[in-house]
């Protein structure tokens, strides 16, 4: 029988998720900690952008989780 892991996912969540692997392995390049904007690295900006975005895309699940239950 063939395994299809530990639980379901949803397509548009694993999409979310690659998107969020993505950007976390892009703002890990070198070449964003030596680049500066306004006194802050690039890998800074990203960061912070990221301690943004990340959260946001985990409540815009759990919305639309929650909707599609009811």
């Amino acid at each position: 029988m063939k395994s299809q892991g530990f639980f379901p996912m949803p397509k548009r969540e694993a999409g979310k998720l690659l998107i969020l692997l993505m950007l976390a392995a892009i703002l890990f390049l070198p070449w964003f900690r030596n680049t500066n904007f306004n006194g802050i690295s690039l890998f800074g900006w990203g960061m912070g952008l990221y301690m943004l975005v990340a959260p946001a895309i985990g409540l815009w699940n759990l919305e639309k989780g929650d909707k599609k239950m009811s």
